[in-house]
């Protein structure tokens, strides 16, 4: 456990922790021209980054994993799951920046399957360049999706995926058709959620997308 990292010269693991309310006294502090509690404010926002940096440290195995998944040529599929708050998102948006190429992050809504149609497809029109899209159904987003795969690699993240599989009938089958269809496409979807109970049932035999998952986390 790494408990001492230097920013600046300073070691922040020596650093006091702020709570919300002494923020916000700080800064009226600092409207008002207070020096020192600038620098208190500053050295508050130095702890947040030493917890940033050691949350990343203790999940070196994990983001190496999620690397390698990225680097594949071929369409692949990983399950990532855990509670709200444990990190797996901000874990997951740190590698796809650092993997540098085109993807694709959605977190669904708990509406409808044709609301959550419409914003995934302005994501996607934005990220390719294209005039607005428009999908009758979250099949035709695979259907659209598969298809830009055939030539370049391409990560899709479904964040909070129960919230979609709760409003589009048969969602699960329908990609366990795409993934076993489409052995030419360099399509990599990553299944994420908050719901643990939903998503570990993914895994079960008795679910359309048993052995689908090349990474499970």
């Amino acid at each position: 456990m790494i408990n001492k990292v230097e920013i600046c010269g300073v070691n922040t693991s020596k650093l006091p922790v702020l709570t919300n309310k002494e923020k916000d006294e700080l800064f009226i502090k600092i409207k008002n021209g207070d020096e020192e509690a600038r620098q208190t404010f500053i050295n508050g926002n130095l702890r947040l980054v030493l917890s940033v940096i050691q949350r990343f440290l203790g999940r070196k195995e994990q983001i190496k994993k999620i690397e390698q998944f990225f680097k594949s040529n071929i369409n692949k599929t990983a399950l990532i799951y855990g509670r709200r708050r444990v990190g797996k998102t901000e874990l997951i948006k740190h590698c796809l920046k650092e993997a540098k190429m085109t993807s694709i992050y959605y977190e669904c809504k708990e509406t409808s399957e044709q609301n959550n149609v419409g914003s995934i497809s302005e994501i996607i029109s934005e990220t390719f360049g294209f005039p607005p899209l428009a999908f009758s159904s979250f099949e035709e987003v695979l259907t659209f999706l598969y298809k830009q795969a055939t030539e370049k690699n391409l990560v899709v993240v479904i964040d909070e995926y129960p919230y979609l599989r709760n409003v589009v009938k048969g969602l699960d089958s329908i990609i366990q058709s795409f993934i076993d269809n489409n052995s030419n496409s360099k399509l990599k979807i990553i299944l994420c959620g908050s719901f643990v109970e939903t998503m570990k049932s993914l895994l079960e035999e008795k679910s359309s997308l048993y052995g689908r998952f090349d990474l499970v986390m």
